[in-house]
């Protein structure tokens, strides 16, 4: 049974954390500024000087005072550090790297595999440290509980899905991310929107728009402001404001010759 004692609490060891064991003997000889919760059998995450390493159940640092980030429980039960700008998978149990590898960066998943960047190029591994996806990808916008994933491959972006199948075609030069049930894509310059299939509900043919929010998107045809819903039906228009002034200048060049005249 161990005792955590910190700040507030009676302890000598200039007010930092520590742990009593079952005599009340400091467990810590090190002092650190914050200390993880104690669990059976796993390390604990302590921090000092806005560093942070592990410590096993003896008291003993297992990985030194050396990371600069730590994202606890975030895969397979693996804690994922940040050290130097790159990314590496830790065990909370042992502290061992069970994949061996560090990655340039690592994106978030509650699925058997998940986005990893190497060579400034994503792909994706199972947590076996497999590639499930070949590291092919620019960037990636999206990854659902179902696995599918807007991409971006070269200069144009698609979708896939878990299967590794292409679900949406890679003829898109932008994708957002889907809200409502659709997603804001730009094609040709022009903006539109697609459902999870990439079927063009709504044309891309809007000088720029808008996500969904609450049932509607704002969309420019360069003339009006429209308050479209998920249809594609027009809910309010208002008049565009540079057109408006374009048209006003235009009133007044007019007037002005006339008047001259």
């Amino acid at each position: 049974m161990y005792y955590q004692c910190g700040k507030g609490e009676v302890n000598p060891e200039g007010w930092k954390w520590n742990y009593l064991n079952h005599k009340f003997e400091f467990l810590i000889p090190n002092k650190f500024d914050t200390i993880s919760d104690f669990h059976e059998g796993e390390l604990r995450l302590v921090g000092k000087g806005g560093r942070y390493g592990f410590l096993d159940t003896l008291g003993e640092l297992k990985i030194p005072i050396s990371l600069d980030r730590v994202i606890p429980y975030y895969w397979n039960n693996w804690s994922l550090v940040e050290k130097n700008k790159m990314y590496a998978f830790f065990d909370i149990h042992t502290g061992d790297n069970p994949l061996k590898e560090e990655y340039e960066n690592v994106y978030p998943s509650r699925l058997p595999f998940t986005w990893v960047q190497k060579n400034r190029k994503w792909g994706a591994i199972y947590s076996n440290g497999k590639i499930k996806f070949p590291f092919i990808y620019n960037s990636l916008i999206q990854f659902d509980s179902s696995g599918r994933s807007i991409v971006q491959k070269g200069k144009h972006f698609g979708m896939i899905d878990s299967s590794y199948r292409t679900i949406v075609p890679f003829k898109f030069e932008r994708i957002f991310e889907f809200s409502d049930g659709l997603a804001l894509i730009q094609r040709e310059k022009k903006f539109g929107f697609i459902n999870w299939k990439g079927e063009e509900i709504i044309e891309a043919k809007y000088i720029t728009a808008t996500s969904f929010t609450n049932g509607s998107a704002l969309v420019d045809n360069g003339l009006w402001i429209e308050r479209i819903d998920t249809s594609g039906d027009s809910t309010i228009s208002s008049f565009n404001p540079p057109i408006l002034i374009v048209f006003l200048l235009i009133f007044v060049l007019i007037a002005f010759i006339v008047l001259k005249k």
